[in-house]
């Protein structure tokens, strides 16, 4: 239980930072834009910027959306399930998102540390590292593996004894 929670926790309060990197993104995009319209002068950095960190958004963002249940599903057969079927649904897919997120983790890991130990930067006039990006990604995946573990030991807990776990979260 103390596992569930501390996974729980960690994904809330990442996600709960990281909204607030929307509104730097739009900050900068409004900079942007007055900078070109209103004075001419465009920059160079700033949509790659927001690209670095809507990839942080999207990467950090998983393990919460998972949390909250934000990711989509097809409800049209799923909602007339009993709580233990539902369960057992939830378990199998689960496995599915085991596959998926181990796949890229690993890959991601082996991108990540490559880019670290070319310290890579992007190719453009900006040229911004990108390697704290990749390693962001990293962090990401691996949070959104732990709270789809924590997911499938509720769904195990509720469809063998047919009642919600009491989490305290």
């Amino acid at each position: 239980m103390r596992f569930l929670n501390t996974v729980n926790n960690i994904n809330k309060w990442v996600g709960n930072v990281i909204c607030y990197l929307v509104v730097v993104m739009t900050l900068t995009g409004v900079y942007e834009v007055g900078a070109r319209y209103f004075f001419n002068r465009p920059t160079v950095w700033v949509w790659e910027a927001n690209a670095l960190v809507l990839s942080v958004f999207v990467a950090l963002g998983g393990g919460y959306t998972l949390l909250v249940r934000g990711h989509v599903r097809v409800d049209i057969a799923y909602e007339h399930l009993s709580t233990r079927a539902k369960a057992i649904t939830d378990a199998f897919t689960s496995c599915l998102i085991f596959l998926f997120l181990g796949i890229l983790l690993w890959r991601s890991i082996e991108g990540g540390l490559l880019s670290l130990s070319l310290l890579e930067r992007s190719q453009t006039v900006f040229r911004p590292p990108i390697y704290p990006f990749k390693l962001m990604l990293v962090v990401g995946i691996f949070l959104f593996l732990l709270q789809a573990i924590s997911d499938f030991v509720r769904y195990i807990y509720i469809a063998h004894t047919g009642s919600q776990v009491n989490s305290g979260s």
